[in-house]
């Protein structure tokens, strides 16, 4: 968040001790995944050690690829069973869930979960109508979060919203804080679609 400073305090002997010891199991899982992926090792099981890894550290571009790996091979896979487009479904929802988890808890302007979250809905299989929700949501947390404001425009493109709901949003937001330049930015963007719509 702007303007919150950072507070650090010393860690006594045994918070160093087990600081130690994570940085050793993220060490140890991130070359296991690393080398599940040069083997090609798109299994059920090393996607849920990708988001064991991702829940720790979502700016882990490499393992956010290698996801991708693993779910394109096992969208494949499902698409050949009988109940494929159950399969797929679930396995989207769950990354739709695991970003979720790593935007709120994790880092919010994460480069790699938003363009992860970005890559599933664009798969075709998602709410939109949700996103808009999520987009909002966050969008109180953080009205300045440009990742989030990029996502949102990305989402309203494609549930074809018209710029006259998303010209209302941004008025919205500007009276809550006229120094919103992000909202302001995303407004002066609509104008020219306003101007269409309203011709």
């Amino acid at each position: 968040m702007h303007n919150v400073k950072r507070t650090f305090k010393e860690k006594t002997h045994e918070e160093q001790k087990l600081s130690l010891l994570k940085i050793s199991k993220f060490r140890g899982l991130a070359q296991l995944l690393l080398s599940h992926q040069r083997k090609k090792v798109y299994t059920p099981e090393a996607l849920a050690l990708t988001a064991k890894m991702l829940v720790r550290n979502c700016d882990f571009h490499v393992i956010w690829n290698y996801r991708r790996e693993i779910l394109e091979h096992l969208f494949e896979e499902a698409a050949k069973g009988e109940d494929g487009k159950a399969t797929i479904a679930k396995l989207e929802q769950n990354e739709l869930k695991l970003t979720r988890k790593c935007i709120s808890e994790e880092n919010p302007k994460s480069y790699g979960t938003w363009h992860q979250r970005q890559w599933i809905v664009s798969r075709g299989g998602c709410d939109l109508k949700h996103e808009i929700d999520l987009c909002t949501e966050f969008l109180k947390r953080d009205e300045r979060n440009f990742h989030c404001w990029n996502y949102r425009r990305f989402v309203v493109a494609k549930a074809a919203l018209s710029a006259e709901e998303e010209f209302a949003y941004t008025t919205e937001k500007i009276d809550e804080n006229f120094s919103n330049f992000s909202s302001l930015h995303y407004r002066v963007t609509l104008f020219d679609q306003l101007i269409l719509e309203r011709a």
